[in-house]
C-alpha cells in the first residue's frame, strides 16, 4: 500500500531527528527505504545525501545529489552540495 504524504513527511522528520541525536546510520537506513519506495521524492534523496555526508561517504553523496538534480534541476543546494562532495 502506498504511503500517504503525511506518512512520508513523518518518516523524513524522524530521519532528521535520528541524525540530530547522533544516529546517522539509523537515519540513513530509514531514508534508503523511503527512497526505494518513493524514487521520485527529491526531498528524500536530498536528506539522504545529508545523512551520507554525516557518515563521510562522499561517493554516496554524489549519487544522491545527482538523483536530486535529475528530479529537480532548479535545486541550487543539490548543485552546491554536489560540488562540495566532488571537491
Amino acid at each position: 500500500m502506498p504511503q500517504t504524504a503525511k506518512q512520508i513527511s513523518e518518516i523524513k522528520q524522524r530521519a532528521v531527528e535520528l541524525l540530530n541525536t547522533q544516529s546517522p546510520e539509523a537515519a540513513r537506513d530509514l531514508l534508503i527505504q523511503l527512497c526505494n519506495e518513493n524514487p521520485d521524492d527529491a526531498e528524500a534523496w536530498f536528506i539522504l545525501a545529508g545523512m551520507y555526508a554525516a557518515l563521510g561517504s562522499m561517493h554516496d553523496v554524489v549519487q544522491c545529489c545527482n538523483k536530486v538534480i535529475n528530479l529537480n534541476r532548479e535545486n541550487a543546494a543539490a548543485h552546491y552540495n554536489l560540488g562540495l562532495a566532488l571537491a
